[in-house]
C-alpha cells in the first residue's frame, strides 16, 4: 500500500471515532458496560463487574473476529503467566512438584474464577449462577505468530490518530510523522 491509500483507510477510521459511533474507552468509562453502546470488547474484569452491575442489559459472550481461512485460530489470546524451570536449576524436581500442584484439580477447585480469569482446567469453569456462557473463552487455539510490526509503530499510531481525531493533524500529516519518528 503507498502512502496515500493508508492515509484513506486512517481517513476512513477517523471519522466514526470522531463521531463517536466507535469508542475507545478505559475501563471506568466503558459506554458497552452502561448500555449506551451495542457491542464491546471488554476485559475479564469488565466481564465482573458487568455481571455485578445487576442491570437488565441483555448480553451474550462472543469470541473476538477470525479469519475465514483460520476459524479455529485467535490473535487476540492471552496468556497471563505461565512457569518455566530453568535448565540450570538444582532444585527441579521440587519445580516439578509445584507446578504439578498448581496445574492440579485441588487448586482449580480453589480458584477456578480468580481476578486473573478462568481456570485452564475446563472442568472447573462456570459462571456460577450467572446465565452467561463461557464457551467463547475457550472455543479459540491462539494464532501462534508474531506480528512483523514493532510494538512501537501501534504507540505512534494512537498518537496520529489522536491528533487527527482532535484536528491537529490531517490523516496524511499525521502519518507523515510517523514515518519520521520511525526513521529516527
Amino acid at each position: 500500500m503507498d502512502s496515500s491509500s493508508w492515509a484513506d483507510l486512517l481517513e476512513l477510521t477517523l471519522e466514526p471515532l470522531r463521531t463517536g459511533n466507535i469508542a475507545l474507552h478505559d475501563l471506568n468509562d466503558n459506554l458497552f458496560l452502561t448500555g449506551e453502546y451495542a457491542l464491546g470488547i471488554i476485559t475479564y474484569e469488565e466481564l465482573i463487574q458487568l455481571e455485578q452491575q445487576g442491570s437488565d442489559l441483555e448480553w451474550k459472550l462472543v469470541t473476538m473476529p477470525t479469519h475465514p481461512a483460520e476459524p479455529d485460530l485467535s490473535h487476540h489470546y492471552v496468556l497471563d503467566g505461565m512457569w518455566a524451570i530453568p535448565a540450570s536449576s538444582t532444585e527441579s524436581d521440587a519445580a516439578w512438584e509445584l507446578i504439578r500442584f498448581f496445574m492440579s484439580d485441588q487448586t482449580a477447585k480453589w480458584s477456578y474464577r480468580s481476578v486473573y480469569g478462568f481456570s485452564s482446567l475446563t472442568a472447573y469453569t462456570s459462571m456460577g449462577q450467572s446465565t452467561s456462557d463461557i464457551e467463547a473463552f475457550y472455543k479459540l487455539r491462539p494464532a501462534y505468530r508474531t506480528s512483523p510490526v514493532p510494538s512501537t509503530i501501534f504507540e505512534l499510531l494512537n498518537e496520529a490518530i489522536e491528533q487527527a481525531i482532535t484536528g491537529n493533524a490531517s490523516a496524511e500529516q499525521a502519518l507523515a510523522e510517523i514515518a519520521k519518528k520511525e526513521i529516527q
